[in-house]
């Protein structure tokens, strides 16, 4: 009877051992397997941005339209505005011959009273921004009211003429002392 008992508890040993190995092996790889999702998540992510990005630029590149527009600015150069209509928005691409849009200012200073307040009275709720390049951005506006849209472009072309290009120069508070 001893020799079976002795059995008896090696097996149940061996038989706990498997287990708990596989439950804290599996928590581990499925672990594994989450972050490993997360990080495909995340570049799916990357490449259905840079997708967007990049097919704005082959329709501004290749595919304008008799829609598009173009004005000489002064602090911009050339500036050719296209605007396409699409279910509950206008999607303005607009290409700027000097190399002044900067993504992070870009979007902090349209975050400004004053620019959401022109925003939100035009086109009653902010718009979506992405900036393509240096010379190229994105603007979702949520309108597809003509006359709101145009409304809202002019301010926006004013602002960015103006109140953005002046704003570079605050960049250079950030730069100027780091080895004086």
């Amino acid at each position: 009877m001893t020799i079976d008992l002795g059995l008896l508890i090696g097996l149940i040993s061996i038989g706990l051992g498997l287990f708990l190995g596989l439950f804290f092996g599996l928590a581990g790889f499925r672990k594994g397997v989450i972050s490993e999702l997360s990080s495909i998540k995340e570049a799916v992510i990357a490449i259905r941005t840079t997708v967007d990005k990049t097919w704005d630029l082959i329709l501004l590149r290749f595919g304008e339209s008799g829609g598009t527009v173009t004005r000489e600015l002064e602090n911009l150069g050339k500036v050719k505005i296209t605007a396409e209509p699409a279910g509950n928005q206008t999607i303005y691409l607009i290409e700027i011959e000097r190399p002044v849009l900067k993504e992070g200012l870009f979007l902090k200073k349209a975050k400004e009273p004053e620019f959401v307040k022109q925003e939100t009275k035009f086109l009653g709720k902010e718009g979506e921004i992405t900036i393509l390049s240096p010379h190229r951005i994105r603007y979702h506006l949520p309108s597809t009211d003509p006359k709101a849209c145009t409304g809202f472009a002019t301010f926006l072309l004013k602002w960015l003429n103006s109140t953005y290009v002046e704003s570079l120069k605050d960049i250079k508070e950030f730069e100027e002392p780091i080895l004086t």
